[in-house]
């Protein structure tokens, strides 16, 4: 995992992971963690890199649109109590590849963490056979 650090505005310092995993794995975890309180009523949201809403906690309506990769993303129970707000992508491709962005709101951007994912594109082994 490398990381490295990415000046926002209003002087916000957002950490990035970056997750490499070859294509074809089962699934892969976009990390993001928190040791502070955070307030009643605050809201989790992933986003892509093209800031389409990947996923949010709690959950606030069935609109697909506002959650592009809702049939293949998870999280723990309870995230805001635990303070694991990571992301499980699951069956990732190499179209899923970018920048993800974790966001606590409450009005406004508490906290975000970014995560670089690579997915890696899936290499055969090869062998030559005898003909007969």
């Amino acid at each position: 995992m490398v990381k490295c650090w990415d000046l926002m505005e209003a002087s916000l310092f957002v950490l990035i992971d970056l997750q490499e995993v070859d294509s074809g794995v089962k699934s892969v975890l976009l990390p993001c963690r928190i040791r502070v309180y955070l307030p009643g009523g605050a809201r989790v949201e992933w986003r892509d890199g093209e800031n389409r809403t990947v996923h949010v906690y709690p959950k606030v309506s069935d609109d697909p649109e506002g959650q592009n990769l809702t049939n293949r993303t998870r999280m723990n129970d309870d995230p805001l109590k635990t303070g694991d707000l990571s992301l499980t992508l699951e069956r990732p491709s190499a179209a899923d590849s970018g920048i993800y962005s974790c966001r606590v709101r409450k009005r406004v951007i508490l906290m975000m963490k970014r995560v670089h994912l690579q997915v890696k594109g899936q290499f055969y082994k090869c062998c030559i056979l005898p003909i007969r």
